[in-house]
C-alpha cells in the first residue's frame, strides 16, 4: 500500500520522503487557480480537437505536438492517417494552422502573466513584443489576450465559493492518486458550458452539485480502501 499511495516513511526518522506526484500534489495546493487553469486550458484544447476530429485521432494528434513542434514530414503522417481514419483533412489542416499561429508554449506564457485575473498595460505590451518571437502577429495576440484574461477572471470569481474550491482540491487529490475517471472531464464540461453560456463578472456553482464530490470520494476509498497512512481518511469534510 505504501507503494501504491507513492509515499514512502523513514522507519527510523519518520520522516515523509516525497517523491513526484507528492510534489506535484502539493504545489497543487498550494496554487490551486493556477493549477486549475493550467488543467482547464488543457481541457479546452483537447475538447475542441476532439469534437473537430474525434477523439481517436485527437490521441494521435496530440502525440506529435507533444514536444510543441511539427514537421513536414509529421504533417505528412497526419494526413496519411486521416485518409486511412476518415477524417477530414481539411480540418486537421485547420487545426495544424491554428496551432502554428499561437502554440501552446506561448499560450502558457499568456497564462501565467494572467493568472491573477488581470493583465497591466506594461504586461500586454511585453506580450505583444515577445509573441514576435513565435511570428504570431499582434492582431492574434490581442485577441488571445482578452480571452484568456476574461476567463481567469471567471475562474477566480469561482475560486471564491468553498464549495467549488473543496472540489478542486478533490480533483487534484484524485489526480495525485492515479484515479482516472469521466467526473473530472464532466465537472470540466460543466464548468466549460458556464463559462460560455454565462456573461457576466460574477459566477456560482449551481451547475456543480454535491453528487460529483461524492463520486471522487468514492473513487478514492474504493481504490485506496486502507488511509492509515493519511492524517485521516478522505471524505468530504477532510479534504487535504
Amino acid at each position: 500500500i505504501l507503494e501504491k499511495k507513492e509515499i514512502y516513511q523513514d522507519k527510523y526518522t519518520s520522516e515523509l520522503i516525497q517523491n513526484e506526484s507528492w510534489i506535484k500534489l502539493k504545489e497543487s495546493v498550494e496554487s490551486p487557480v493556477y493549477s486549475f487553469q493550467d488543467m482547464y486550458f488543457n481541457y479546452i484544447f483537447n475538447k475542441l480537437i476532439s469534437e473537430q476530429i474525434g477523439e481517436n485521432f485527437a490521441i494521435i494528434l496530440e502525440e506529435v505536438l507533444r514536444d510543441e513542434v511539427v514537421t513536414e514530414r509529421e504533417k505528412k503522417y497526419l494526413y496519411e492517417k486521416a485518409d486511412e481514419t476518415g477524417v477530414d483533412k481539411n480540418k486537421v489542416k485547420e487545426i495544424l494552422e491554428e496551432y502554428s499561429s499561437i502554440n501552446l508554449a506561448f499560450r502558457k506564457i499568456i497564462y501565467e502573466i494572467c493568472k491573477d485575473g488581470k493583465i497591466t498595460p506594461a504586461e500586454k505590451k511585453y506580450l505583444v513584443e515577445k509573441a514576435r518571437y513565435y511570428n504570431i502577429t499582434k492582431h492574434k495576440i490581442i485577441d488571445e489576450i482578452n480571452q484568456v484574461e476574461k476567463t481567469i477572471s471567471k475562474i477566480n470569481d469561482l475560486f471564491r465559493d468553498q464549495f467549488f474550491y473543496l472540489l478542486v482540491n478533490l480533483i487534484f487529490l484524485a489526480n495525485f492518486f492515479n484515479i482516472h475517471s469521466n467526473f473530472v472531464n464532466e465537472i470540466l464540461s460543466r464548468i466549460y458550458k458556464s463559462l460560455n453560456d454565462i456573461d457576466g463578472s460574477s459566477l456560482n456553482t449551481q451547475f456543480l452539485s454535491k453528487d460529483l464530490m461524492n463520486k471522487i470520494v468514492s473513487s478514492i476509498n474504493m481504490t485506496y480502501p486502507d488511509q492509515s497512512l493519511l492524517a485521516e481518511p478522505v471524505s468530504l469534510k477532510s479534504v487535504l
